[in-house]
């Protein structure tokens, strides 16, 4: 949600819509809110569960009943992904999984509203084990009605790509000007063979480029020690104006309203480990 694109309070309307994209396997609780998918119009209700499968790119309209923190999420680690799938494996056979993104409506889960998922969310959000984590979250993910589905889902979100090493690429020095020429020469590929190869898991380079960036700059946001000027070098861009816009365009709010929308969520993570200690 790099983290996931998205989510908390400002002070404007109740309703407000929230671009996600997010190159992990996301889990959100609506505790404070219905939210609808609008790429799908799916509905998920205060109290469910959903699911988002790695690479997904929605659009979130969402409706809080009070002035918290509308949900919380969590985003599973490569190392979370690949724990759970060996405990899952031996129920669920998987040959290949597709590595080319399926229909949208396919790569999202929803769990009812309970309290064992309530549970089990919060216990997933506090573990440090991480064997006993990936237990938890097995459980979770048992709870969905299409269990096979999910397994597949996951083992998709495990699976490295193409555009996973150009990724890493990127994250390793995100302030470098960085174009497809220079990525063609570090990985002695041709630029011909690295868009198709992109094309082939339907994205590009620069959609890649913009996705580290504007996760890149939304971690440095929430930090909250860094002026605007500053991120948006670190990021690779030099007009403060410009990143302003990309990132507005990017998550639907400006920089300054994510923060103030993320800090509820990030005070309400904070609250709950202090009182589990």
């Amino acid at each position: 949600m790099n983290k996931i694109r998205g989510l908390s309070k400002y002070h404007m309307s109740m309703t407000e819509d929230l671009n996600i994209r997010s190159n992990k396997f996301v889990i959100i609780f609506a505790n404070n809110c219905n939210i609808i998918i609008s790429n799908t119009m799916e509905r998920i209700e205060k109290g469910q569960i959903v699911l988002f499968e790695r690479n997904i790119n929605i659009t979130l309209k969402i409706t809080k009943f009070t002035d918290d923190a509308p949900y919380e999420y969590i985003e599973l680690e490569k190392e979370d992904t690949d724990n759970v799938l060996k405990i899952m494996e031996p129920m669920y056979s998987l040959s290949q999984p597709d590595t080319i993104p399926c229909d949208l409506v396919k790569r999202i889960f929803i769990i009812d509203d309970d309290i064992t998922a309530h549970y089990l969310f919060d216990k997933i959000k506090q573990n440090k084990n991480i064997r006993l984590k990936a237990y938890e979250i097995a459980c979770l993910l048992s709870m969905t009605e299409e269990v096979d589905k999910v397994f597949v889902s996951l083992a998709r979100s495990a699976t490295l790509l193409f555009c996973d090493k150009i990724r890493k690429l990127i994250e390793s020095d995100t302030a470098k000007k960085w174009q497809l020429s220079l990525i063609s020469d570090e990985i002695n590929i041709s630029e011909v063979a690295i868009r198709k190869k992109l094309e082939n898991e339907q994205t590009s380079f620069y959609q890649i480029l913009l996705d580290v960036r504007m996760q890149k700059a939304a971690k440095l946001i929430l930090k909250n020690d860094l002026q605007i000027g500053k991120i948006s070098k670190l990021v690779g861009i030099s007009s403060v104006s410009y990143f302003i816009k990309v990132f507005r365009t990017y998550y639907g709010v400006t920089p300054k309203n994510y923060f103030s929308y993320h800090k509820k969520i990030i005070f309400n993570d904070f609250r709950k480990l202090s009182e589990t200690r």
